[in-house]
């Protein structure tokens, strides 16, 4: 019984937690330059990294990447030069997809470079691997458009 409250409390929180987030990040930022958008862009996302690495821990890891997709797309990408824009829209697309492979694994818990390990050496690892992959890719892009900038 404790742990199922314990479950739903922790649960709840992170539930309220990402509604409050999500309300509170989602800012226009008028006037802004395309150098400040992407430093604050991969600033943004390199917090929501360090979330996503260890959320998997508590939660799934199709649902720890879900949930990082979601605070990626409330990102304000408005004054972000159009090809960093596609490059991030396109590696969150990535990690969308890497999503069918992680549902196989609703169980596995831990550190996301871990967990990924692991599924490397199972029996989606093929599939797994031409995910990962395009989410590798996608960053090349991202970081193709900020050497741009």
């Amino acid at each position: 019984m404790i742990n199922k409250l314990t479950l739903y409390s922790t649960l709840s929180f992170l539930f309220l937690f990402s509604c409050t987030k999500k309300t509170s990040t989602v800012q226009h930022y008028e006037g802004e330059s395309p150098k400040s958008c992407v430093e604050r862009i991969i600033a943004a996302d390199e917090t929501l990294g360090d979330i996503r690495n260890h959320a998997c821990e508590k939660i799934s890891l199709s649902q720890t990447i879900k949930n990082y997709v979601a605070e990626l797309k409330a990102l304000d990408f408005n004054a972000c030069p159009s090809d960093f824009t596609d490059g991030f829209d396109a590696h969150t697309s990535a990690w969308e997809d890497m999503v069918a492979v992680t549902d196989h694994y609703p169980n596995l818990r831990g550190e996301m470079h871990d967990l990924f390990d692991k599924i490397k050496e199972g029996e989606h690892a093929m599939e797994f691997n031409l995910r990962l992959k395009a989410i590798w890719d996608t960053w090349g892009s991202i970081e193709s458009a900020i050497k741009k900038e």
